[in-house]
């Protein structure tokens, strides 16, 4: 008996080592910033990590076996955010990159969670497994951070589902918008990273009722890039647009996102009441094409899918290259 519970911790070690260290490092290391050439003084380059869907585990996420307070979540919560940080700290920072850009669904259950403070508690769980060693400057602030600041803005990142909702629940509760980016910041926004615009748009007020204040507020900005588009073409930097939900593609065929992807392409769904929006995969076409004729990106980042997609879409001669892990995400809420 001994000698089998022996063989048994033999063969885990290894099983266990991997998954735990040499994944993260193996996969870091298969990773190399590419070669530019040209780079000068008024074009920098900028090295930027892409995070898509963390969705920091909370009382949302088990509901069936781990409700809020139990001891069961406790567990869970632990044990995840142990992951998710050695996951960062082995495969992501080993890189030193400039900035850490998230696609969206930052958090499991924020668009679920009425009490601001469980919201916070939650959050606070974020910037400790996502936590930035060294000093950074916010976004949203002008004064450097301290080596202990537990918001190590080096960060952006735009807004997902699991954050604020699809664009019904989004429009019948803003004071869940507004609170999410009170913490981590504006989705609608132009940032210069290196030579390149960086373009964040709430992609979850996009399809909704363009009555509300959220699609009014992101419809105006994309608007207003159309018009700097017209006016300053030549001279303005390339730009990345960064979306939670992917733009519709025009083939579902397998093997159309790549040789990466590990499941079948996503079919498109978008589930509308009278509220609105309540689920959806893909941006409508006609918002898509929109989106993409005022803001005429040069790479689109989307999240949403948890799986690897590359796609290229052309709007008006042009074509467009967008890569993400973004089409559905597979657990029946997005």
């Amino acid at each position: 008996a001994r000698s089998a519970v022996a063989l048994l911790v033999l063969a885990w070690l290894p099983i266990v080592a991997w998954h735990e260290h040499v994944a993260f490092r193996a996969t870091s290391a298969s990773c190399a910033w590419p070669e530019l050439e040209g780079t000068t003084s008024a074009s920098p380059d900028a090295r930027v990590a892409v995070i898509a869907d963390p969705q920091v585990t909370d009382f949302t996420s088990y509901r069936s076996f781990a409700p809020k307070g139990s001891w069961t979540l406790a567990a869970i919560e632990r044990v995840s955010d142990a992951y998710q940080h050695r996951a960062f700290r082995l495969a992501v920072l080993p890189k030193r990159p400039e900035r850490v850009l998230f696609l969206g669904d930052l958090l499991d259950g924020g668009w679920l969670t009425a009490d601001d403070e469980t919201f916070d508690a939650t959050a606070r769980r974020f910037e400790r497994i996502f936590r930035w060693p060294g000093r950074d400057e916010t976004r949203s602030s002008d004064s450097p951070s301290s080596e202990t600041d537990e918001h190590p803005k080096t960060h952006m990142s735009v807004h997902g589902n699991h954050d604020v909702g699809y664009a019904s629940r989004a429009e019948s509760f803003p004071e869940i918008r507004k609170r999410h980016e009170s913490r981590f910041g504006v989705s609608n926004y132009v940032e210069r990273v290196g030579g390149v615009d960086v373009v964040g748009v709430n992609a979850m007020a996009l399809d909704g009722d363009p009555r509300s204040e959220a699609a009014k507020e992101t419809w105006a900005f994309v608007d207003a890039l159309s018009v700097q588009q017209n006016v300053s073409s030549r001279n303005r930097p390339p730009r990345v647009l960064v979306t939670h939900l992917p733009l519709p593609k025009a083939s579902y065929a397998p093997g159309s996102c790549g040789e990466s992807r590990f499941g079948p392409v996503i079919q498109p769904r978008t589930r509308r009441t009278r509220r609105g929006v309540e689920y959806q995969d893909y941006l409508s076409d006609g918002r898509a094409r929109r989106l993409l004729r005022a803001t005429r990106p040069s790479l689109v980042l989307a999240g949403h899918d948890h799986d690897r997609c590359v796609a290229s879409h052309e709007i008006s001669g042009a074509v467009f290259r967008a890569r993400g892990d973004g089409d559905g995400d597979g657990d029946g809420d997005g």
